[in-house]
């Protein structure tokens, strides 16, 4: 049983460190978006960042919708704890669901700038 206990917290340790390191990623690409200059006018922006900005955005993009995805999945698990009967087959039916939607979504943001030579220039 403690070993069960040590090899559960071990994954869990694991998951939210993922978690956090994820999260990071996203933070450090949002502020090297911000360096090259989104967030000012246009007309500001100088063009030859665009292909970097529009990289840049979709892998931000990205990687925010797994931190969403795991965070959520994170909470519905938590909620297991706390749900009798069968309320906990609907958890677990959108524990399953929401990753397949969400990561539809990532797909999509890099479906719609095909070929990726197109960053930026469309």
């Amino acid at each position: 049983m403690i070993k069960y206990v040590e090899n559960a917290v071990t994954q869990l340790i694991y998951y939210f460190s993922s978690l956090q390191v994820i999260s990071l990623v996203t933070q450090v690409l949002l502020s090297i978006m911000i360096s090259l200059g989104v967030g000012r006018h246009i007309y500001e922006i100088p063009m030859e960042n665009m292909p970097l900005i529009g990289w840049l955005g979709n892998t931000t993009g990205t990687s925010q919708i797994l931190t969403a995805i795991l965070s959520k999945a994170s909470f519905a698990v938590t909620l297991l704890t706390f749900i009798p009967g069968y309320y906990r087959w609907i958890v677990w039916f959108l524990i399953f669901t929401m990753p397949l939607f969400l990561g539809l979504n990532a797909v999509f943001i890099w479906i719609r700038c095909i070929p990726l030579s197109n960053f930026g220039t469309t």
